[in-house]
């Protein structure tokens, strides 16, 4: 598809009132904003234990109870 037709189903079909660039530019701050938070989040954790898979089945489901709970309070 070319460039006028996606401009015209932004505009016409999905009535948005950005066009392709604008769209493109706001995925891109978007990413941007997204691997700057990655970022950030492992640079905080840098010192905390490396979290192993769980081996069983039996180990995932504590894992997964314990998580709720502390979620839930």
């Amino acid at each position: 598809m070319g460039k006028d037709i996606v401009d015209w189903s932004i505009r016409h079909i999905f009535l948005m009132p950005y066009n392709s660039d604008q769209l493109k530019f706001m995925a891109d701050i978007e990413r941007a904003r997204a691997i700057s938070y990655l970022q950030f989040e492992i640079h905080k954790n840098r010192y905390l234990p490396k979290i192993e898979p769980a081996k069983t089945v039996k180990e995932y489901l504590a894992w997964d109870d314990e998580t709720v709970l502390k979620l839930r309070r």
